[in-house]
């Protein structure tokens, strides 16, 4: 018999797809590594830099996680030259697997090359999330509101 202790979660939890964790040829690794992007924070450093910084596994580990993200359509980066003329990756998160290319605002974003990369800045990336949670917090807004109303 298997006894599991639940905490309530009214402090300190996340709400996300759990799609991601069904995927059976995905390695745990990688399953861990977007449960952790998804549950921080929307303008935290996502690069390899930032993520090597809060993890024990090493670069090479974590490289080959986003990889694996990538392959299995939950992370798109992007190659982007900075206002100094540096290359950056723009991280895209989804919670479920995307099929099609994300255009950013970014007039510099080049299709990623093909082949060996290497992140080349430490400087704060920017993500978008896939997600519906401002749906959400707006219909359970709009719940709530019509709850005190007496509807």
């Amino acid at each position: 018999m298997t006894t599991i202790f639940r905490v309530e979660k009214n402090r300190e939890f996340v709400v996300m797809s759990n799609k991601f964790l069904r995927e059976k040829e995905m390695s745990l690794k990688a399953k861990g590594l977007l449960a952790l992007c998804l549950a921080l924070p929307d303008d935290w450093n996502y690069s390899l830099n930032g993520l090597c910084a809060i993890c024990k596994e090493s670069q090479t580990s974590i490289r080959s996680a986003l990889k694996e993200l990538e392959t299995f359509h939950y992370l798109q980066r992007n190659r982007m030259q900075n206002e100094k003329g540096h290359f950056i990756y723009e991280y895209v998160i989804y919670e479920t697997p995307h099929s099609g290319f994300v255009h950013t605002d970014n007039q510099h974003t080049e299709k990623p090359h093909k082949g060996k990369r290497r992140q080349q800045s430490n400087k704060r990336q920017t993500i978008n999330k896939q997600n519906n949670n401002n749906k959400f917090m707006d219909e359970l807004k709009n719940l709530y509101e019509g709850a005190e109303d007496g509807k």
